[in-house]
Formats: C-alpha cells, sequence, structure tokens
C-alpha cells in the first residue's frame, strides 16, 4: 500500500470555484488520483466506454467504505475532529450518458469482499443459535423450577429478547437496498461501517426525507462524523445502544431529477448540511461510441482486488504516520 500512502505526502493545489449552474465541467486530470488508481480507472473507462471519473468516484467510495472508522484523519495535529474515511459520492447523467457500467464493476469488488465472510459468518450464525437455544431452555427450566429468582428470569428474559431483536451479529460491509432501520442494526456488530451502493439511489432519499421518518436523515448525517455511539429508543424496538456508527452511500441519480430533489429538500429544510455531507460528484458526459473495441489490461484489475483485501484486513495498530496529519 505504499505508493498509495506516498502519493497522499504531495502538496494539493486550492481547489478552483465552480459556477453553480454550469455542468460543463472539465475531464478529471490524472495527477488526481495515485497512478495505480488512475491506471485501473483508465482501464475500467475504456472497458465500459465511459467518462474516466464514472468509474473514480465510486471506486473512491468503495475504498473509503472498506477502511471505514478503522482509519480517520485529524485536520490539524492538535485538533480534536475527527474524520473517518467513508465517502459518499453521486455520478449524475441522463439517458444514454453511461453513468452505471463503471460504478457496477467497482460494486463487484465489495460482493466479492462480502462473499469472503461468508465462512466466518457461518460461524457466527451457529454460535448465535447455540447460545439462543442456551437461554431459552435456561429460561424454560428456571420458570418451571417454581423457585427461581425473578431478576434471574428478568434478566434472562432480556437476554433473549435482545438477542432476537439484534439479530445475528454477521459481518458485513455492503448493502444494495435497506431501510434506515435495518441499515442501524447492521451497525450494530459492524463498527467499522455500512456503505449503501445503489443504481438509482432516489429512492433513497426519497425515504429519508419523508415527514415520518424525519429522524432517518439526522441519522444518516450523524452517521457521517463517525466518531459517535448511537442510542435508539423505540416503542416496539426497545432501547438499542450502537457504539460506532458510520455510514457511507454511493449513487447514480438522473440529473433532472436530483436538481428536483434538491429543491425539495432545500425548500423544506433549507441548508442543512445533508448535500455537503456527498463530497465526491461528478455529472456523466455522454462519449462517442468505440470503434475498435479497447485493450485492456488485465493486471490492473488482479491489483485493485489485493488492494481491496488488505484494507479488509488492515487493522489499526498498523497504522503508519503520514506528513500533515494523523492516522488512527
Amino acid at each position: 500500500m505504499q505508493d498509495y500512502v506516498d502519493f497522499i505526502n504531495e502538496d494539493w493545489a486550492l481547489p478552483q470555484p465552480i459556477k453553480v449552474n454550469d455542468l460543463n465541467l472539465p475531464d478529471m486530470p490524472e495527477e488526481l488520483l495515485p497512478p495505480k488508481l488512475y491506471s485501473f480507472c483508465e482501464d475500467v473507462a475504456n472497458d465500459t466506454n465511459s467518462p474516466l471519473a464514472n468509474c473514480a468516484v465510486p471506486l473512491l467510495c468503495a475504498l473509503g467504505a472498506v477502511l471505514g472508522s478503522k482509519v480517520g484523519v485529524f485536520a490539524h495535529p492538535d485538533s480534536n475532529h475527527f474524520q473517518a474515511a467513508n465517502l459518499s459520492g453521486i455520478v449524475l447523467g441522463g439517458a444514454s450518458t453511461r453513468k452505471s457500467p463503471a460504478p457496477d464493476i467497482i460494486k463487484t469488488y465489495l460482493q466479492n469482499l462480502e462473499y469472503s465472510y461468508a465462512d466466518e459468518n457461518a460461524k457466527i450464525e451457529l454460535q448465535y443459535y447455540q447460545n439462543l437455544e442456551v437461554k431459552q431452555k435456561n429460561l424454560k427450566q428456571l420458570s418451571k423450577s417454581g423457585s427461581a429468582n425473578p431478576m434471574q428470569l428478568a434478566q434472562l428474559t432480556a437476554e433473549i429478547n435482545a438477542m432476537t431483536l439484534n439479530g445475528c451479529p454477521k459481518k458485513r460491509l455492503l448493502t444494495s437496498d435497506s431501510t434506515v432501520e435495518k441499515i442501524q442494526m447492521l451497525m450494530l456488530p459492524n463498527p467499522r461501517g455500512i456503505t449503501l451502493f445503489k443504481d438509482e439511489i432516489t429512492s433513497f432519499f426519497n425515504e429519508i426525507r419523508s415527514d415520518v421518518k424525519d429522524s432517518y436523515r439526522t441519522f444518516v448525517m450523524e452517521a457521517y462524523k463517525s466518531n459517535c455511539g448511537f442510542n435508539i429508543d423505540r416503542i416496539g424496538r426497545g432501547s438499542i445502544h450502537i457504539p460506532r456508527i458510520t455510514f457511507s452511500m454511493f449513487g447514480t441519480v438522473q440529473t433532472q431529477l436530483f436538481k428536483d430533489i434538491m429543491a425539495q429538500w432545500f425548500a423544506k429544510y433549507k441548508i442543512d448540511g445533508f448535500f455537503a455531507r456527498i463530497g465526491l460528484l461528478v455529472v456523466s458526459k455522454r462519449l462517442a461510441p468505440q470503434k475498435i473495441k479497447p485493450q485492456l489490461n488485465p493486471q490492473v484489475r488482479v491489483d485493485m482486488k489485493r488492494l481491496f483485501s488488505e484494507l479488509d484486513q488492515y487493522r489499526p495498530e498498523d497504522s503508519i504516520s503520514v506528513s500533515g496529519m494523523r492516522i488512527t
């Protein structure tokens, strides 16, 4: 991973202002990405006949999701403001602008990691149901004995209810279609975080801005910070404490539809900071059809699979110092 770390040490130029109504933006420059990430994005862009940025944005979001709260930066050596690696992004585009093919390829790398958890999750699931069965048998025996301590019965009942409510604590990283309630439960055993990776992500925006679910919007905004726990108190769901909440999302959206969503959002919530948390946004451009099949480089796909695996296995105790920031 050193090649990727060394790139961070380079000085970045000041960002240039962009006119609000100007969607005729320049192409992503090569120097914006580390060389190995650029080579991969270039290969995927050639493969899918789509702009380079259509690959770069979901790739950065996916890599940030794999790291999640395991890695974070402090803006200043003496600052207490911690920002985890989770990134959120969107690719906008109209019909036939090729906004989806490149993200679909990136998503397979996250899916492969999820598949790699299968054996570990099978053991977790077996242990979970064995523990639940033991507790249920103990409760039944204590109840039949007639001499059980009421406090014992109450505690055992509470433990069974909590296990049933929270579900099996499987290792997870990715969801493609989920309610906020389910995302919260997925976060419970996964402090690294959960990422929503979804083509046409409009439905998620509609869910979190509905009048009856306004608390979802604030939860998603809180989970962006990834530096705190979260308490849920609901009739029916009971009280649930999530030790650490970390959330990121990536999706594609029709350009005009996104404009409409933002207009309705700002009319309702003003500037609430939600869209400021979507740090990466590009507008897909329609490219001319390829007349010659491009020559692809299989090695960059192998290298990327290895990088995802290394970041997935990365642990905070392996942290290294990077110029100008602290990684924890």
